[in-house]
């Protein structure tokens, strides 16, 4: 089971639309993954998705993504839940050999 953290840096938007966002991926998700909650701060807003297929998840919550306007500065990451502190894997944007990291 992994964490699927999708970030959405600078977040300029409000609360309401982070949730509107979430309940959209949450109807997207149905029976694949589950919408784990979210945060907000530090200049970025965070959705927080359990799976077992991190970039296949990824892929399903891309045109909720898009719909909301929120391609541009999207980044996304995943890493093994429970156990340890591992470092995120990267997933977008592809090839940015930046860390993904959580604030």
């Amino acid at each position: 089971m992994f964490q699927l953290v999708l970030q959405f840096r600078p977040w300029g938007g409000s609360l309401d639309a982070l949730v509107g966002l979430e309940d959209d991926l949450i109807a997207a998700l149905a029976g694949f993954a589950k919408v784990d909650g979210h945060d907000l701060g530090s200049g970025e807003a965070n959705i927080f998705v359990h799976t077992t297929d991190a970039r296949g998840t990824f892929e399903r919550c891309l045109p909720a993504i898009a719909r909301a306007g929120l391609l541009v500065g999207l980044a996304s990451g995943y890493r093994p839940l429970g156990g340890g502190p591992w470092p995120y894997s990267r997933i977008w944007p592809e090839g940015d050999p930046l860390q993904f990291v959580v604030t």
